[in-house]
């Protein structure tokens, strides 16, 4: 990698990216042999040689890709960029080490992941909700400066009624002491900085607006975010405030008038059909209290919502067997633990090497005779997700409701840059008894749902003229194997600049340009 190299490049250039399979995620296929990728500043402006396109510009410099496929950059589309879960704590006995251990390697961990996100394609991180904003906005800074390495980050502030689930009327010691076992520190959420803006449970429509307007002007949010659920976020047990249709419709449409996306957390049918109704852009995880409909899928689709189902979290690291419990022998619950036993290793990488004995321990020591308190309480919650979850997820994905791909990283023992294990759990639910979700599926989830999901569809998710020049160079193809979506890259593009050269890219036709810039191409 060379920040340096790309930077050499006069911004004005325009580069050729040549000798590649350019994927086109619309179609879920390869553009015709021989097309061309033009980029000028941070923007594509060509597909040169494509049937009824304009004439290209001639190029100033080319680069040859080696007969690789050339993608669009992934996203992440959900999760919590300022928590680090590395081991939570599964008795009280190990609230101490965890404690002591996440905090002390947090922000290691969070450059590690942030540069880990570039090294594998991921140019956009939606922070799905954090409690002190200023921290993001110093990781914001830092990125956008070139101090680090990392992917673009779009931030989500939380807005909704005191007493609903994101926003507790009391807060009490267990949240507070569950808020810094992650590494985050408790926000009062009248804080100017707080990632969250409430309003009154007896709000009008007046003051609900007015409190997504202090989201967006204020706190700077880019996604309004509801979280809707009828228990407390954490405590799971204890009874949350709904806010009344009306609220949530005058919300909703007052982001929309801003132009701004929204995002909804929901766990239950009944918030899934609310969401669709008031029109949300992104509805986040999937309801597994009940059974949804045909018709639900269909008014879901007819909508243009589009669901990033956050699987990683729910499946992989929620549901666990446990000896005398009736899911233990679930055909879905047999695979899912033979599927984790063979592939928890492959996440020690994501780790900084302090972290990952305690990433990784839980899987090499849980015994189904023997669950923790904490396993005990996830397994009893998450019970449903094997029956009317799984089966939720595979009625909207028929139904043809967009998937968007985000891990809720943060939130439970996973990173940011763990797309590549969110497509494998894709792979493991969808395709149970037949191949539904292909690769050619998995990368629009990755790329074109996930920048519908953040509202950028226009600037990103595709490769296209006009659309920002973040281009992903994989080996294989990732249209027949969708483990290539977010392994880690031969090259990645970040706003036309070339951010990641594991392959060794040069100049593979001499130019004014490349002869003006030659240590635009030296190796490191």
């Amino acid at each position: 990698m060379s920040v340096e190299r790309a930077d050499a490049l006069p911004r004005d250039a325009t580069v050729a990216l040549t000798n590649a399979r350019v994927v086109d995620v619309a179609a879920g296929a390869y553009y015709p042999a021989g097309i061309s990728v033009l980029i000028r500043g941070a923007q594509i402006v060509a597909l040169a040689g494509l049937p009824g396109q304009p004439a290209a510009p001639a190029p100033d410099l080319t680069l040859d890709l080696g007969g690789r496929a050339l993608i669009p950059s992934l996203f992440n589309a959900h999760c919590h960029v300022h928590s680090v879960s590395a081991g939570l704590p599964t008795a009280v006995r190990d609230v101490p080490g965890a404690l002591w251990r996440n905090n002390r390697y947090a922000l290691q961990q969070i450059e590690t992941s942030m540069q880990a996100c570039l090294e594998r394609g991921i140019t956009t991180v939606r922070d799905a909700a954090t409690e002190d904003l200023r921290p993001a906005r110093r990781l914001r800074q830092r990125i956008a400066s070139g101090t680090l390495p990392g992917p673009r980050l779009v931030q989500s502030v939380v807005v909704g009624p005191v007493g609903s689930s994101w926003i507790p009327a009391r807060r009490g010691l267990q949240e507070a002491l569950i808020w810094r076992t992650m590494a985050v520190r408790p926000t009062p959420p009248d804080a100017p900085y707080a990632g969250v803006v409430a309003f009154p449970p007896d709000a009008d429509e007046q003051a609900v607006r007015a409190a997504v307007d202090r989201a967006i002007d204020e706190r700077g949010a880019d996604v309004i975010k509801v979280h809707e659920q009828s228990t407390l976020r954490f405590t799971l047990d204890r009874p949350a405030r709904i806010m009344p249709l009306a609220q949530l419709d005058a919300l909703i449409d007052q982001a929309r008038r801003r132009g701004v996306p929204t995002q909804m957390h929901h766990i239950q049918a009944a918030a899934f059909r609310r969401a669709v109704q008031v029109g949300v852009t992104s509805l986040d995880h999937f309801p597994y209290d009940a059974p949804l409909t045909e018709a639900d899928g269909a008014a879901c689709l007819a909508a243009g919502c589009v669901l990033v189902p956050t699987m990683w979290a729910f499946f992989y690291a929620g549901l666990w067997p446990m000896a005398g419990q009736p899911w233990s022998d679930h055909p879905r619950m047999r695979r899912l633990a033979a599927y984790r036993s063979r592939t928890y290793r492959e996440m020690a990488p994501y780790w900084t090497p302090a972290l990952r004995a305690a990433a990784l321990g839980p899987y090499q020591t849980y015994d189904p005779a023997h669950p923790s308190l904490f396993a005990k309480r996830m397994g009893h919650s998450y019970a449903p997700v094997l029956t009317h979850g799984a089966d939720n997820l595979l009625k909207l994905y028929a139904a043809g409701v967009p998937f968007g791909c985000g891990n809720d990283a943060g939130a439970l023992p996973c990173t940011p840059a763990m797309v590549r294990e969110e497509i494998g759990v894709f792979d493991l639910v969808l395709n149970e008894d037949a191949t539904v979700m292909t690769g050619a599926d998995a990368l629009r989830a990755a790329t074109l749902h996930s920048a519908r999901a953040l509202g950028l569809e226009q600037r990103l998710g595709s490769i296209a003229p006009g659309k920002l020049a973040d281009l992903v160079v994989l080996e294989g193809d990732p249209l027949a194997d969708p483990t290539r979506i977010g392994a880690p890259a031969a090259a990645v593009f970040q706003e036309g600049r070339l951010v990641v050269n594991a392959c060794g890219l040069r100049d593979g036709q001499p130019s004014s340009a490349a002869r003006d810039h030659p240590q635009a191409f030296r190796q490191p």
